[in-house]
Order: C-alpha cells, then sequence, then structure tokens
C-alpha cells in the first residue's frame, strides 16, 4: 500500500462518498425521531437477517456515542463504515489516496475472502439478533408460548 497526492479533481471525487454519508445520517436521524422500524424488508418478512441488518441502529448508536454497541450491532458494516470515514477523511484532509498495489494471485483471492467475510458476518447476525415481529406472528401459538384462549 502506498499514499498518492490526489490530483485537483479532488472535490469532485470526494461528494459522492459525503452525499451518501450525509444522506444516510438524515435517514437514521428521521427513523429515530419517528420511531424505531424494522427498515429491512428481508428480516420483515423472513425473519432472517440480511448482511447489513442492523447498520441503522448502527449509525444511531454511534450517534451517541456507543462505539462498543455500534460494533456489535454489525462488524462487517461497522469496519466498512470506519474505513469508508477514515479514507474520505485522507483524501479531504490529507489530500491522499490510498493505493493497493497487489499481485494477481491476491486479486482472484480477494472476492473469495469477502465472501467468507460476509458469510461470517452474516452466521454472527443470525446469532445475535432477535427475531423480527412479523416472523414471529407467522409461528403457531404452541411455539410462541401462547396456550388456547
Amino acid at each position: 500500500m502506498r499514499l498518492e497526492s490526489v490530483p485537483s479533481r479532488w472535490p469532485r471525487v470526494a461528494f459522492a462518498p459525503a452525499a451518501a454519508i450525509l444522506v444516510a445520517l438524515v435517514g437514521v436521524a428521521l427513523v429515530q425521531e419517528l420511531g424505531s422500524a424494522d427498515l429491512c424488508n428481508v428480516h420483515r418478512l423472513t425473519g432472517w437477517p440480511c448482511p447489513t441488518c442492523g447498520s441503522t441502529r448502527l449509525v444511531q448508536a454511534l450517534g451517541r456515542g456507543e462505539v462498543f454497541e455500534a460494533v456489535a450491532l454489525n462488524p462487517l458494516v461497522f469496519a466498512a463504515f470506519a474505513a469508508g470515514i477514515g479514507l474520505l477523511a485522507l483524501r479531504l484532509v490529507a489530500r491522499r489516496r490510498l493505493v493497493v498495489l497487489t499481485t494477481a494471485r491476491r486479486a482472484r483471492l480477494a472476492p473469495w475472502v469477502l465472501v467468507a467475510l460476509l458469510v461470517a458476518n452474516w452466521l454472527y447476525l443470525v446469532a445475535t439478533l432477535p427475531p423480527s415481529p412479523a416472523s414471529q406472528h407467522a409461528r403457531p401459538a404452541a411455539e410462541r408460548g401462547a396456550g388456547p384462549g
């Protein structure tokens, strides 16, 4: 890895990630103002989390300064969010960019590493996230612990 100077077009290049972060923060603020909601359609419909489940609550936890809770909600999204903020700061403040130099073999291995990280993160979410309320209504009453009447 090495750092390179950013060419003169750096404000335009940094605009997209900055705008995406701003839109995410505004969206999270709206959800927090309107109350908690299960925003993930996959989780709401199936009861199974998607690989990014917990991201809204993660940003809310970061907004409250609860970093450890944010990591616990979705470790992979937290790592990606932190890396994105770090790279954006590097680009805007230091006017540098990170260049990753790799071999062809490592480049072929990278997608498999990403898939392994996604699967590991998803298994973590399956083990730690509570089931969605919609999926609990679909279960038989005996499984929910409700008796007749």
